[in-house]
């Protein structure tokens, strides 16, 4: 018994002494255990593939022996972390997810290279009150989360350290979905004031953006944000049912989408998202389904549809794209974020 107790002891120093290396070298499992699910069907060629979903923290239940044991001997006790409505979504492309749930008031982290969740209720001692749009700057590791009750952007660091906030002069009609750029300006979307407020990197004010000079094309609910690799932005112009693309100076370039209940048209258009090709992918809330646009507007594919299974949705909110092409939706009725990877010509279905 005291040699297996030395034996156990030793293993601890080691997965201690280790622990780092053991935790940062664990593989992300991307994928599940389910058939392969693709879009469009074969014998046409695969674009999108379905990998897995993520709910809470059920999603690691059965987990890798050696982090299970080293939770064992440090204390670290599994909690019951589970989406509620889930609103945003932002990755860093190597295992980090955070997702937005405005009625539990928090901020979920779901960590799938420790395979763990952890939460952020607060920021430095500010509580969220109704944490909505979210957004991760890979130049710098910080975040931005925007609460719509509180009315004010945060900036802060994964670990829950707050950088700063972002308010214009006069405030916020109501924050809603925020992008970096790669110069990590960041911009907001004022829902109900009908515009998109942009900030310097060191947080200073640079103007806002409204939309086309006509009237008839003046933002009308404008809720979700992406930028592309040519600093270019996108906004979900929703109750105008389109989409309107800008420069890095704020110059609208183009305006695409019309109202209806079929493919190519919006009936609610929430989140946007934009691939390396530079494919644009929208979320319809009342359609249950994204759609798949190229610069020009014109419709290449459009996948998912109501329901609870993979690949269906229900009130489908945020999106994100990593640096990998992986897409990332947030399925709110559902609890759940449904992860899918664009198949490029250069990869393997």
């Amino acid at each position: 018994m005291h040699r297996l107790f030395l034996a156990i002891s030793a293993t601890a120093l080691l997965l201690l002494s280790s622990s780092c290396v053991l935790r940062s070298e664990q593989p992300v499992r991307w994928r599940d255990d389910s058939p392969e699910l693709v879009w469009p069907v074969p014998p046409a060629q695969p674009r999108i593939k379905y990998l897995r979903s993520l709910h809470g923290s059920v999603d690691f239940s059965v987990e890798n022996v050696g982090i299970t044991f080293f939770r064992w001997l440090s204390g670290e006790k599994d909690k019951n972390f589970t989406l509620s409505v889930p609103f945003g979504v932002a990755a860093d492309g190597d295992g980090r997810v955070w997702v937005t749930d405005p009625p539990q008031r928090t901020i979920f982290c779901f960590d799938l290279r420790r395979q763990k969740v952890s939460i952020i209720k607060a920021l430095s001692g500010r509580y969220l009150m109704s944490p909505t749009g979210i957004s991760y700057d890979p130049v710098k590791d910080i975040l931005s989360v925007a609460d719509s009750a509180l009315d004010t952007v945060f900036v802060f660091t994964p670990d829950g350290t707050l950088l700063g906030e972002r308010v214009p002069q006069g405030g916020y009609g109501r924050p809603g979905g925020v992008a970096f750029d790669a110069d990590s300006n960041l911009y907001v979307a004022d829902v109900t004031r009908h515009q998109v407020v942009k900030f310097a990197a060191d947080g200073n004010f640079l103007g806002v953006i409204k939309g086309q000079t006509a009237p008839e094309y003046d933002f009308n609910t404008p809720v979700h944000l992406a930028v592309d690799t040519e600093q270019q932005l996108y906004v979900t112009d929703s109750m105008n049912f389109r989409v309107e693309k800008f420069d890095e100076v704020g110059k609208s370039l183009s305006v695409f989408g019309k109202i209806g209940d079929v493919p190519g048209s919006f009936a609610r258009p929430r989140g946007v998202a934009i691939d390396s090709e530079r494919h644009l992918y929208i979320a319809d809330a009342l359609l249950d389904n994204v759609q798949i646009f190229n610069q020009e507007g014109q419709l290449l594919l459009a996948f998912g549809k109501t329901g609870t299974e993979r690949g269906e949705f229900s009130l489908p909110a945020g999106l994100f794209i990593d640096r990998h092409n992986r897409l990332y939706v947030v399925d709110s009725y559902n609890r759940r974020i449904q992860i899918f990877t664009y198949l490029t010509d250069k990869a393997a279905p």
